[in-house]
């Protein structure tokens, strides 16, 4: 009986857990989505996902949030990028004004050129009021960039990301196993209660039967004194007068009869009482042992499909690592390249140069080539999103910045100056490293 309830509880639980599990990963699913619509800064996607479910139904929900306010930012980009291609030039420095206080209200989540693209939006607006038109594409000179924290080596970075995000898969699976002993205990408990509350059944069973065979036993000792009062007064009414003899014996023939009757009747009755109590029991046993063995059949179908849905689970995570194997051994030479290209920087003595203008955000002139930092987003220790930013100088100090977004929970997402690149054009343009952060 024990191992049935615990069976039927952590059944109970794991149908929870598992849709639980399937919720977050369609919420998680759609979160990735809305942001790489985000990024390629397709405004009318990310509005269409986000006033879909599960999204809609957890507006309140932190990341939600976070995502509205980078949608916000998005639309004042594009709405002010749209005033200087009118050449509202007021307009522009609202949207512009707009978008830069979210930013500084939000520092966190802004990460990539928002600020840099709103500035130069703003700076254009105002330079179209005096007749000055800007048709640079890349980021100004002078600049100051965003502080991404300190730099970290990337595969401590990496390795922290993936310890983090596979901690928080496990964290129900950690619960389950810290509460574990305490559900025990409370299905204990409940089969206690179960088991004494069937003790009490039976004992109440019990009662009324011997109740009944009491009732019995004193109507069978009523018919008895009954008839020996009878017997009595039939002797008396033989010995009375003798014209009175032919009457009573007839009434006294007829109340035979009717105590026979009566007799008989209670016998039934009583017989048919015990018959039903008999019956009572035998049916409450027959149901306790039915309820038992379709419970058990109900457990073994549960633990089969909770079986095969892990079979399945496990399944589908081997795929995916398999997968992700395989786009890291894609990437893996050109780590290495980078690798050594980082090792050789740091026992080499650093050149001594001007810089380009353009400054990291400790003030420090970005030199020409290609600069390289590595850093973490998230709690310390715990990286939950890893971004590589990289600075490319040209021989006319032109400057581009490249960034690079990691994170186990969605896909990796790549741009040039705030705008969407491919990991290709990634690689090609910016991927032969000379500098590092």
């Amino acid at each position: 009986m024990t191992r049935l309830i615990i069976c039927f509880s952590l059944f109970i639980f794991g149908i929870n857990a598992f849709h639980a599990q399937g919720n977050n990963e369609a919420f998680n699913d759609q979160l990735a989505k809305a942001e790489k619509a985000l990024l390629d800064k397709d405004l009318g996607k990310v509005k269409t996902i986000l006033s879909s479910q599960p999204l809609k139904s957890k507006q309140n929900n932190p990341k939600i949030k976070q995502l509205t306010t980078k949608v916000t930012v998005l639309e004042t980009i594009i709405n002010g990028g749209n005033h200087i291609s009118s050449e509202k030039w007021e307009d522009a420095i609202i949207e512009a004004d707009k978008g830069l206080f979210f930013i500084q209200s939000n520092m966190s989540l802004f990460v990539g050129t928002e600020k840099q693209e709103l500035e130069k939006i703003k700076l254009d607006a105002e330079n179209g009021k005096k007749g000055i038109k800007s048709s640079s594409s890349t980021v100004s000179n002078g600049a100051r960039l965003d502080d991404l924290g300190d730099p970290i080596d990337y595969k401590t970075g990496r390795d922290q990301m993936m310890k983090t995000y596979s901690d928080e898969r496990n964290a129900p699976y950690v619960e389950f196993e810290r509460n574990k002993d305490t559900m025990i205990q409370e299905n204990q408990r409940r089969e206690k209660i179960i088991i004494q509350g069937i003790s009490q059944n039976q004992k109440s069973i019990d009662s009324s039967q011997v109740k009944m065979e009491k009732e019995k036993e004193k109507s069978i000792q009523s018919i008895d004194q009954n008839r020996k009062e009878y017997l009595s007064q039939r002797d008396e009414v033989i010995k009375s007068a003798t014209d009175k003899k032919n009457t009573i014996a007839e009434e006294v023939k007829e109340s035979n009869k009717k105590i026979e009757k009566d007799l008989a009747s209670i016998n039934k009755t009583n017989k048919d009482r015990v018959d039903l109590i008999n019956d009572d029991i035998d049916s409450s046993a027959s149901k306790r042992l039915k309820f038992r063995e379709e419970n058990n059949k109900g457990n073994e179908k549960r633990i089969e499909l909770i079986t095969n849905d892990q079979k399945k689970y496990d399944s589908l995570a081997q795929i995916a690592k398999v997968s992700r194997t395989d786009a890291s051994n894609n990437n893996a030479q050109l780590v290495a390249d980078n690798l050594k290209s980082l090792d050789k920087h740091r026992q080499s003595e650093p050149i001594k140069t001007t810089g380009s203008g353009l400054v990291n955000n400790k003030g420090i002139p970005y030199e020409k080539g290609v600069t390289q930092g590595v850093f973490s987003k998230g709690e310390k220790g715990k990286t939950q999103v890893l971004i590589t930013r990289r600075v490319k100088i040209d021989e006319k100090n032109n400057a581009d910045v490249y960034l690079r977004h990691e994170s186990p929970s969605s896909v990796t997402t790549y741009t040039k100056n705030g705008a969407t690149i491919t990991e290709y054009t990634w690689n090609i343009e910016s991927g032969n490293v000379t500098h590092w952060e």
